[in-house]
């Protein structure tokens, strides 16, 4: 039995490990997170008023809140370049099984994602530097520009997925299973995107909790007949 994907899936558990190593930034501090969310990361990318960030950094210790939030950042910085890195492997894969060029376009959706993320993140700067030189008084525009990029980020990564269905539905059990999740995980995004934040939240999570991790299993699992030549 050939496993084509197994190197990406070993990659797939570090990238896991570096997603778990840029939370742990947070980790610690305590946030007052706007009724709906669960984490104060993904609060940062989808909160949409400035009530709501003097909301979340409310309360003692905004040194060390405004510090964690910096950390986060430039961890993630660097974490995006591994995840980068993994989607873009296991599309190179897809690619060399199938032949077929609309996977190896979609590509393009991973690099869009990592420069959506990269601007997201100097736009969240831009936000806490006003937070502070502003009497801790957020400015809209700027907390609009984190939000947009923060969408596109996200929408991106779900776009990526479902170009992928159409292969994973013909693999094993995990992919399949993956390319069915997609749809609810996208109906989830339209409520978030209509400004519930709770959905929001659980869209998010749902890529990286639910939609990468099975990703990674599926590299893991997958494996098919080698084909002897006569």
């Amino acid at each position: 039995m050939s496993r084509p994907f197994s190197l990406v899936g070993i990659f797939g558990i570090i990238t896991l490990m570096a997603g778990i190593w840029v939370g742990k930034a947070m980790q610690g501090v305590a946030f007052s997170l706007p009724a709906g969310f669960h984490n104060p990361t993904l609060a940062l990318e989808f909160m949409r008023n400035p009530q709501d960030w003097v909301t979340m950094f409310a309360g003692e210790g905004l040194a060390a809140k405004i510090a964690a939030v910096q950390e986060m950042l430039n961890r993630d910085n660097m974490f995006l370049v591994v995840y980068t890195i993994l989607l873009a492997a296991f599309i190179r894969v897809v690619y060399q099984e199938t032949q077929s060029k609309k996977y190896l376009w979609s590509i393009i959706l991973v690099f869009m994602a990592a420069i959506f993320d990269r601007i997201e993140n100097f736009q969240t700067i831009e936000v806490l530097n006003n937070f502070i030189a502003n009497s801790q008084t957020p400015v809209q525009i700027d907390i609009n520009r984190v939000l947009i990029f923060a969408w596109l980020k996200w929408m991106t990564l779900l776009f990526f997925f479902h170009v992928l269905r159409s292969y994973l539905k013909t693999t094993n059990f995990v992919g399949k299973l993956l390319a069915v999740l997609v749809w609810p995980i996208g109906v989830i995004a339209i409520v978030g995107i209509a400004g519930n934040y709770q959905a929001s939240d659980w869209f998010a999570t749902s890529i990286t909790m639910i939609l990468l991790p099975l990703l990674i299993v599926f590299s893991l699992s997958y494996s098919k007949p080698v084909v002897k030549a006569d």
